[in-house]
């Protein structure tokens, strides 16, 4: 299962005539994970934090939109077991925000690729707001061996937003062509060697 580098925008690309079509497409020419870990770089918490791992309302971190952006749900359940697979790959030094739900980073591309909202997710703070900081913690739990099996194990991780700005500047990423259906427009999907 590769990791897929989203920028996902903010919450009105629900409406625009082409992206949730890809990007639906795009997710059922995947295998279907097991659970998912979004990286968002809109949660910006130290020390760095799982979102809940209990179904819970989400986090509207954004304002001045039409009412209805405000009104989008995703009820997937959480993901204790990936929370503590989590954990264990960091060292054990992650606290747990036990009532946050997702943010838009997440739940924006989510609604549009398991609209069903059937698939357990959780969500990961990034320490800092600094660009190579978070690219750097990105590749060194994409570089993890355990991680590179959990990923192999059927599970899904997206870094979302602007933590994967310039990321084709990256030496450590090698970039592979998505499946079969296309590129979407806005993302690339990556995998670490």
């Amino acid at each position: 299962m590769p990791a897929v580098y989203l920028s996902h925008g903010a919450p009105p690309l629900a409406d625009d005539p082409i992206w949730p079509g890809e990007l639906a497409t795009w997710a059922k020419a995947l295998p279907r994970p097991e659970s998912i870990l979004v990286i968002s770089a809109h949660w910006e918490n130290a020390p760095t934090s799982v979102s809940a791992t209990r179904t819970v309302p989400l986090y509207y971190d954004f304002w001045g939109f039409p009412k209805h952006y405000y009104e989008v749900t995703y009820p997937a359940p959480g993901a204790p077991a990936l929370a503590e697979a989590v954990r264990k790959l960091l060292g054990g030094q992650v606290h747990e925000h036990a009532d946050r739900g997702l943010d838009h980073g997440a739940y924006v591309p989510l609604v549009e690729m398991y609209p069903q909202a059937d698939v357990p997710v959780i969500q990961l703070s990034m320490p800092t707001l600094n660009p190579r900081e978070r690219i750097a913690r990105v590749c060194a739990i994409d570089a993890a061996d355990s991680f590179n099996r959990w990923l192999t194990s059927i599970k899904l991780m997206i870094p979302t937003g602007t933590l994967i700005k310039k990321i084709h500047r990256q030496e450590k990423l090698s970039v592979i062509q998505p499946p079969k259906v296309g590129p979407i427009a806005g993302a690339t999907t990556t995998a670490i060697p």
